[in-house]
């Protein structure tokens, strides 16, 4: 049997983006960002040490029934980038930096992103490649106008566009969560 914390990525990615659209709502642009320094760094910790380890030990792997190896790339990969730019934001935000240069990685994180959810659909990977590959293009979305709503040129409107989007992203990471969560269990009880 092999080691599957794919439900743990979901449901932290899931956390981390709802903070980041509560964030782009309710905290972007106010004088004293500090206080979402704490929800960056767990959100960032657990997706990059996760995702890192998922990325160097490949846990998940060709079964006599499906080859899953798709997935220590999409989720492993994207969630080490999603982890550095949640770990980079929390210190910006602890010191009062501006997050407007973390923009530039996210870009490029997002094109990732974007690249693995069409390969997703594409190829037909996943219980739900339709799903998962809405999951990735809206988080990629997401990433890059929240990139533009934290630079000068961004505004309110483009913050709440970037939350609504983010917003749904998380939706769909926590519906594909819960699948897990309750798939794992199932499968791990016997029953």
């Amino acid at each position: 049997m092999f080691i599957d914390y794919i439900a743990l990525l979901l449901a932290n990615m899931t956390a981390g983006l709802f903070v980041l659209a509560l964030y782009l709502v309710f905290g972007a642009g106010k004088e004293d960002t500090r206080a979402w320094a704490a929800p960056f760094a767990v959100a960032g910790l657990v997706a990059f040490v996760v995702g890192l380890h998922m990325t160097l030990t490949w846990p998940i792997p060709k079964l006599d029934k499906a080859d899953l190896r798709w997935a220590n790339v999409a989720y492993g990969e994207m969630s080490v980038l999603l982890g550095v730019l949640f770990l980079g934001g929390a210190l910006a935000l602890g010191k009062g930096w501006s997050l407007a240069p973390l923009g530039a990685y996210a870009l490029v994180a997002s094109a990732a992103a974007a690249v693995v959810g069409v390969a997703v659909f594409c190829l037909g990977l996943s219980n739900a490649p339709t799903i998962t590959a809405m999951g990735f293009l809206l988080t990629a979305g997401g990433g890059m106008l929240t990139a533009l709503a934290l630079t000068r040129w961004g505004c309110v409107f483009s913050r709440v566009l970037g939350a609504l989007f983010v917003l749904a992203a998380a939706g769909i990471w926590a519906l594909s969560a819960g699948m897990a969560y309750w798939g794992h269990l199932e499968k791990f009880s016997g029953k």
